[in-house]
This record gives C-alpha cells, sequence and structure tokens, in this order.
C-alpha cells in the first residue's frame, strides 16, 4: 500500500513540471476574416494577424484596436501593396489598452486619416513597435497633436516609416509626429518629409527621454520643435538630417537647458530659432547633404556628401533600407547609410559598325543605381559609378553611324 501511493506521488509531481508548449497562429485577412478588427479580436498572445493586399476602409478596417494584446498585425507583402484609409472618419489604428512593444504593427499605407489625436496612429498611455509603414496624406484637426503619430503617455518604437505629405494646424502641440505627457518614444531611420506641417513635436515633462535617431526629415515647416520649460539633457537628438525645413530645430519657452543634440546635419532656411547656433557643438555642422534626387523623393546621399563617415561608434545596426551600419567603423547621419561600390567599366562591341556616341544611351533598372557614366576612350567603353552588386543587366540602345 505505501508502495502504491509513493508511486501516484511520483506521477503526480512528473505531470506538474512538464512544460508548457504554446503555438502561435497566422490568422488571415480578409480569406479567413473580413476585416482586421475581426482577426485582432480572437488572436492571443504571440498571434500573427496578416493582411492580404487590397484597401481596407470601413467599420473594423478604421480605429483599429489591438486590444492591448501582444501580437503583431502585418501586411502580407508590404506597404505598397496593403492600403488602410479611413476615409477621414477616424485614425488608422486607435491603440490605448497599455501594449507594450510585444504589439507590432508593420508593413502598412496608411493616409486619409482625420482625427484630433494621432491620424494614423493614436498612441494613449500604449507603446507599441511601429515599423516598415508609409503614412501619407493624413490630417490632425485643429487643437489636436500627431497627424500621423500621436502619443500621449507613451514610448513607441518607430523605425523604418515613410512619413510624408502629413498636414496639421500651427498650434502648440501639432505636428506629423507628436508627443506629450510621459513619453520618451524611440524614433529611428525613418524619412519624414514633405509634411505641411512640424516634422517631429516633442511637448514633454521633466524625466521624459526620447531618442531621436538616423532620420531624415525634409520639407517640412519645422524639422523638430521641443519644449524648453523643462530641463532637455536627457533627450537625445543625434545623427539626423536636417535640410530644406523653413526651420531646422525650434525650442520654445528655452531656459538654456540643451537636449543632447550632437551629429546633426542641418541645411534650412533657418537652422535655429528658439536656441544659438549648434554649428561646430558636439559635432553638429550645416552643410548641403547632397541627396541623390530630393525632387523624387530619393533621399539616398550621393558618393560626396558630407554625411558620410560622420557617426563614430553607438550605431543603430541597419538603415532603412535594411543595409548594415557602420561597417568600417563609422556611419552615415540620416535614415540611409551610404555604401561605396567600385566603379566598373564597360565597353561596346558592335559587329557591324561603331556607336554614335551622341545617341547613345546607358540606363539601368532603377534610376538612381547609376551616379555617373564617363567616357573613358574612343573605343566605347564606359566608366560607371553605380550602387548595384553582383550581376546585373544594362539596356544598350544607340544608332549606328
Amino acid at each position: 500500500m505505501k508502495k502504491e501511493l509513493r508511486m501516484i506521488i511520483a506521477g503526480l509531481a512528473l505531470a506538474l513540471t512538464l512544460p508548457t508548449i504554446s503555438y502561435s497562429a497566422t490568422l488571415s485577412v480578409p480569406s479567413a476574416f473580413p476585416k482586421i478588427q475581426d482577426a485582432i479580436n480572437v488572436a492571443v498572445t504571440g498571434d500573427v494577424v496578416e493582411v492580404d493586399d487590397g484597401v481596407y476602409s470601413g467599420p473594423g478596417n478604421r480605429n483599429i484596436s489591438t486590444l492591448g494584446k501582444a501580437i503583431t498585425v502585418r501586411s502580407k507583402n508590404g506597404p505598397a501593396n496593403c492600403v488602410i484609409d479611413p476615409q477621414s472618419l477616424g485614425a488608422g489604428f486607435y491603440i490605448d489598452k497599455r501594449e507594450t512593444r510585444s504589439t507590432v504593427i508593420k508593413g502598412f499605407t496608411i493616409k486619409n486619416a482625420y482625427t484630433d489625436f494621432g491620424g494614423a496612429f493614436y498612441l494613449g498611455w500604449s507603446s507599441p513597435t511601429i515599423i516598415g509603414n508609409i503614412l501619407t496624406g493624413n490630417h490632425q484637426s485643429g487643437g489636436g497633436f500627431g497627424a500621423a503619430i500621436g502619443g500621449n503617455g507613451s514610448s513607441p518604437w518607430i523605425e523604418g516609416n515613410l512619413i510624408t505629405d502629413n498636414s496639421a494646424d500651427t498650434q502648440f502641440l501639432s505636428g506629423a509626429v507628436s508627443f506629450v505627457n510621459m513619453s520618451s518614444p524611440v524614433i529611428i531611420n525613418n524619412v519624414i518629409a514633405n509634411n505641411s506641417c512640424r516634422g517631429i513635436n516633442m511637448t514633454l515633462p521633466e524625466g521624459t527621454m526620447p531618442f531621436v535617431k538616423f532620420n531624415t526629415i525634409v520639407n517640412n515647416t519645422t524639422g523638430v520643435r521641443i519644449n524648453g520649460q523643462i530641463d532637455l539633457s536627457k533627450q537625445v537628438y543625434d545623427a539626423n538630417i536636417l535640410a530644406f525645413n523653413d526651420v531646422g530645430l525650434e525650442i520654445e519657452f528655452y531656459r538654456g537647458l540643451n537636449p543632447q543634440w550632437t551629429n546633426n546635419l542641418t541645411f534650412n532656411d533657418v537652422n535655429y530659432v528658439g536656441i544659438a547656433s549648434q554649428d561646430n557643438i558636439g559635432g553638429n555642422f550645416t552643410a548641403d547633404p547632397l541627396f541623390v534626387n530630393s525632387t523624387a523623393g530619393d533621399y539616398h546621399v550621393m558618393s560626396t556628401s558630407p554625411a558620410i563617415g560622420v557617426v563614430v561608434g553607438n550605431f543603430v545596426s541597419y538603415d532603412f533600407d535594411g543595409t548594415a551600419r557602420g561597417v568600417s567603423g563609422v556611419a552615415t547621419i540620416g535614415a540611409y547609410e551610404y555604401v561605396h561600390v567600385p566603379t566598373i567599366t564597360v565597353c561596346v562591341k558592335l559587329r557591324n559598325g561603331v556607336v554614335n556616341r551622341g545617341m547613345m544611351n546607358i540606363s539601368a533598372p532603377r534610376k538612381r543605381d547609376i551616379r555617373k557614366i564617363v567616357v573613358l576612350d574612343e573605343n566605347d567603353c564606359y566608366q560607371l559609378d553605380t550602387d548595384m552588386k553582383g550581376k546585373f543587366e544594362l539596356q544598350l540602345t544607340g544608332k549606328l553611324q
């Protein structure tokens, strides 16, 4: 009897020590769930809500709540193919259930949101991860904050987003990306461009620690605006390009307690308002960043850009494109790392004639792949300064003499 009892107890102890095995599920929209909110409603910790290509509008596809769940909501094929359009009837995502960075929203275009607070994303005391999205054409109404992203008491991770052509009024809290109250967001590797309002606006109390690094902030009314009524020494703004804005950095109500403003390149109508020029202090300087084609929205820098090789140490591992940073020990200011590729030579041999140089054209799949073409000699050889890697095909067209 005693032996049997010991065996039962030992078996029970074994059962109690077995590990719990959990499985995550992928919930597909619209094949399994017609609306994004429908899939989130049934998701549990670790699940992935995957949204197929298309345009998503109407109830269930606007003011989307992640319900405090540690889940990933992502597009299947990237932001160019998956659009959330609130049709000016609300926000894209409305996240206010104490989410942490374990809640991830990735790979959407969000456009035509219209709200008082947080157009594409409203964050209320929540801190999700927002990565790889295009936030465009969203609007913040008067008296609110955050045409694209508005955070109240929130500390999200915001990385690799294109934030462009959003609009807001000019009042105290307004901007494309705005944070208020006890917020300490991480904002890295984003392109914030062509917004008819401030790019980034921080109106924060004492003790907050926003971290803003490796962003390209271009052609906004103000690049970065900071409320200066507090000690700003814990706020970090490092290795950003602020170019072609009406104002680069504006600090209002400045008390003389500077943020950590280092290694920033400024090239604006007015670089500093409310604070003395920071040029030649902490690695900051003024120069044309030499974008490849800012008119076309290509903010990669050319090989002669002064932004290259400036930042030493404390890298973000990858840039906006996913290119590794700091391989040579230094990194490029802004959202895009410059990677040098040696020049190559192309010689054209035609069986029945020679090339008429006046009619010759060399092109590549993307305009920015070929930086420069130089005629080397009279044997129809050309030198190309190119960013293409490995094997690739060039298209040569021309007329014979």
